[in-house]
């Protein structure tokens, strides 16, 4: 774009600033370019899982609403928008909580509180088919134990989780409609699954000794235990990579300064062999949640403990062997340009975070200046728009139902609008656009409540003006009030 104006360029360069700050939660792929980091107003609060049918070009978050003050478990689609779960009939559901959704986006798992035809209050595990009823867990597991769901495979085929048996924890395994308890390994007082690979084939958890806690894989079912590096002990396992090759987790280990023993992150090559990751500074604790699927990066989140405000501080973190790890927030400043701390978004900080299998995509949870958590997605590879309230109606293409227009985006973020023809539109914040209009040669500013009310950018202070659009004139030309003159006038652009 050439900037028309001295005013223009300053304007352009502040609003390439916003361009990585889409706020607004209903996703329309566009072509590869920049990246972005997006808050979720309007998906689940929580974020359990994030999926990406690159295909489809179609999107899933999981997590949880609250809903009169009880949490329902809930996937958002960038196609078909929120979908909350359902019991079948005769069921009814108190409370329900989502805790892991499949790579694919067709399959939830997650915990849920109902009543019975009896009126009997229940808990019990659910998997949950998007787009139609839950189904509760059975199977050799006892019909009284509590089940907690930890991981889903990639097409949902395989859950794991770990659940009460006779008073004692013990890891599942769940697959065709059938929760068989997991093996567990010679000497464990309990044991429990945490992560597995996408085809389900690798689970990894682990396992509570009289000497303390270990990392325990199970490959063909067979569960094994993952050795510590000198100086290591009390190993937990939480992430398996897509390949089943590479699992991540967090041993007792020393900290990278002082004195003293923390949860240091570690990662466990085939053969079960430990390496330790070397922490960001000044924070105690870092454990990994996910990896990606040939395990060359991990995220998760970092922990210290404030002593001036007397809480527990948490910070998002990413890994991988070239820049080793740094925290989310200081890779998105340093390799992407997007400051989440300049004021334009929020001043969010990243408390934890989660890779997509392809790298592409990471989700997790953020947290405002004013201390309000809500579930981020950064999108390292394209812009997505994001326009409250549209339609998908074609390729590229779609309806906003605020601006009465369908958007054709053929690289973003140019935008054909059948109303304004070619405009020029980075994302906005809180619903609120900076619009370069071609036609007019001038910048416009509205949002979803102003419109068809406009504020114009022009090149001197008498072309600076508060615009009125009358959509019932139609759009060659267009027609305007300016209401900078008392009584308005008229004025027509193409």
């Amino acid at each position: 774009m050439v900037c028309q104006s001295a005013n223009n360029c300053i304007l352009y360069l502040c609003y390439m600033k916003q361009l990585a700050l889409a706020l607004l939660p209903f996703l329309l792929t566009c072509a590869h370019g920049a990246s972005t980091f997006s808050p979720l107003d309007q998906a689940p609060y929580n974020i359990s899982g994030f999926s990406v049918k690159t295909v489809a070009n179609t999107h899933h978050i999981g997590g949880n609403l609250v809903v009169a003050n009880k949490s329902r478990a809930a996937v958002w689609g960038s196609l078909n928008g929120m979908q909350v779960m359902a019991l079948p009939e005769g069921l009814t559901l108190i409370e329900s909580k989502l805790a892991a959704l499949s790579a694919d986006g067709t399959t939830a798992t997650g915990t849920v509180t109902y009543q019975n035809a009896s009126s009997v209050t229940l808990e019990a595990a659910f998997r949950w088919q998007i787009g139609s009823v839950a189904e509760l867990m059975t199977g050799t597991g006892t019909a009284e134990a509590v089940v907690f769901p930890s991981a889903i495979s990639a097409n949902g085929a395989v859950i794991i989780g770990d659940s009460t048996e006779s008073g004692s924890g013990v890891a599942f395994s769940y697959q065709a409609g059938n929760r068989t308890i997991l093996t567990a390994p010679a000497g464990a007082l309990i044991h429990s699954g945490e992560a597995l690979s996408a085809d389900g084939s690798v689970l990894a958890g682990y396992a509570l000794f009289d000497e303390g806690s270990n990392a325990i894989a199970w490959r063909s079912g067979v569960p094994t235990r993952l050795s510590h590096g000198a100086g290591y002990s009390e190993s937990v396992a939480t992430a398996v990579s897509g390949n089943g090759k590479v699992i991540a987790g967090y041993a007792l280990g020393p900290k990278i300064s002082g004195a003293g023993t923390t949860d240091r992150a570690v990662l466990w090559n085939e053969a079960g062999e430990m390496t330790a990751l070397v922490h960001v500074s000044g924070w105690d604790s870092a454990i990994p949640s996910a990896l990606n699927a040939d395990g060359t990066v991990a995220t998760g989140y970092l922990e210290r403990f404030d002593a001036v405000s007397g809480k527990y501080k948490y910070a998002a973190f990413i890994w991988d062997a070239t820049a080793g790890m740094r925290t989310l927030q200081t890779e998105l400043a340093n390799s992407y340009g997007i400051d989440l701390s300049d004021g334009l978004g929020g001043n969010w900080s990243l408390e934890d975070a989660r890779v997509s299998a392809d790298s592409t995509f990471i989700y997790g949870t953020a947290r405002d200046s004013e201390g309000v958590s809500t579930g981020f997605i950064f999108d390292t590879l394209e812009w997505r728009v994001y326009f409250r309230g549209s339609t998908v109606v074609g390729t590229n293409i779609i309806y906003c139902n605020w601006l009465s227009d369908f958007l054709y985006i053929p690289e973003y973020p140019i935008v054909w609008s059948t109303t304004h023809d070619w405009i020029y539109c980075p994302p906005g914040i809180n619903d609120s656009y900076w619009i370069y209009d071609w036609a007019m040669d001038s910048w416009w500013w509205t949002n979803r409540t102003t419109y068809p009310y406009l504020f114009q950018l022009g090149e001197t202070a008498e072309s600076t003006r508060w615009l009125y659009y009358f959509r019932e004139y139609g759009t060659h030309p267009r027609y305007f009030a300016d209401l900078k003159v008392v009584p308005s006038v008229i004025i027509a652009y193409p």
